[in-house]
This record gives C-alpha cells, structure tokens and sequence, in this order.
C-alpha cells in the first residue's frame, strides 16, 4: 500500500492532470477511531492485520486509477481523479460510510472500524 511519501507524488501528478484536463480532484481523508486501544489490547500482529484489512476494503471501494494511502499510524487518504458519474464523491463517501460500519474479523477478534472522515475538492481551472 503507498505510504505518505508516494501519495504525495500521487497528489501532485493528481493536481497536474487536473489542472491540464480541467477537471476535478477529491481528497478523502479518514482516521480510524480505537485503533491506539486496538493497538494496545490486542495479540501482537493483531493490530497490523486490522490495518492491512482495512486497507484492503479501502483499496476494493474506489476505481483502479484512484489511490488509497496509508499515511499515518491510523490514518488512510484516497485519492479521485477526475471525480464524476456514478464514481463520484458522494457516491465514494456513500461507500465508505457503509464500508466502515462493517466489523473485521482479525484473528477471531471482532473489530469495529468507525471512522472520521473528511473531505477536500478542487476545481482546477487553467489560466
């Protein structure tokens, strides 16, 4: 999964293609609730697993040439490109929102994955 420093270059390549296209770009940023109590509660490995879990729901939600990063300890930001039709932002957070109210199931632990999550859109316009 990319880390911060990835989707950062993603970012910037994101904002690029935007701004020459003249299209949109959204930033969803969602920060995993309990995850420290997880962290400290748990098996060892536990805790990653969850992680990699919820990672992986993220990454199934959104389109191949959209990004999904992990970009602190409990912390995830996707990425939309060009964000319209029936993959757009509302329809995206829909997802995430219904996604994220489903427990995982880690090493026989049922785990809860709520969420803050928030949102960012820039219109690029060309000068």
């Amino acid at each position: 999964m990319p880390n911060r420093v990835l989707f950062l270059d993603r970012l910037r390549q994101a904002t690029a293609l935007a701004l020459r296209n003249d299209t949109a770009i959204a930033v969803h940023v969602i920060r995993l609730q309990h995850f420290k109590g997880y962290a400290e509660t748990l098996k060892f490995g536990t805790a990653d697993a969850y992680l990699c879990k919820v990672g992986e729901l993220l990454t199934n939600l959104i389109r191949a040439s959209d990004t999904v990063a992990r970009i602190s300890r409990d912390e995830f930001s996707i990425i939309q490109v060009d964000p319209n039709g029936h993959d757009g932002i509302e329809a995206v957070a829909e997802k995430l929102r219904n996604a994220l109210k489903t427990p995982v199931v880690i090493a026989g632990e049922m785990l809860l994955c709520r969420a803050h999550i928030g949102i960012s859109v820039s219109q690029m316009i060309q000068k």
